[in-house]
């Protein structure tokens, strides 16, 4: 007696041959992950931390106004 055969063993979402681009959007991905990481360690490195960041503390940025309510370019 003959039995059926078996379903293929594997990724049941697997497809050979992949979609077109898939494996050059997957070489990049993990190019961006690789630059971002190394970026990261090099700021972390030379004492940059993070830098996007930003302080409460220190002087506001000047305004084109005076305390008399004024503008600074007047006359």
């Amino acid at each position: 007696m003959a039995t059926a055969p078996s379903p293929p063993r594997g990724n049941a979402n697997a497809r050979l041959p992949p979609k077109r681009g898939q494996i050059k959007a997957h070489i990049f991905e993990g190019l961006v992950k690789t630059v971002t990481s190394a970026a990261a360690k090099a700021g972390n490195a030379i004492g940059l931390g993070n830098a996007g960041a930003t302080s409460a503390a220190g002087s506001p940025p000047p305004s084109g106004y005076n305390s008399d309510g004024n503008a600074n370019n007047a006359p």
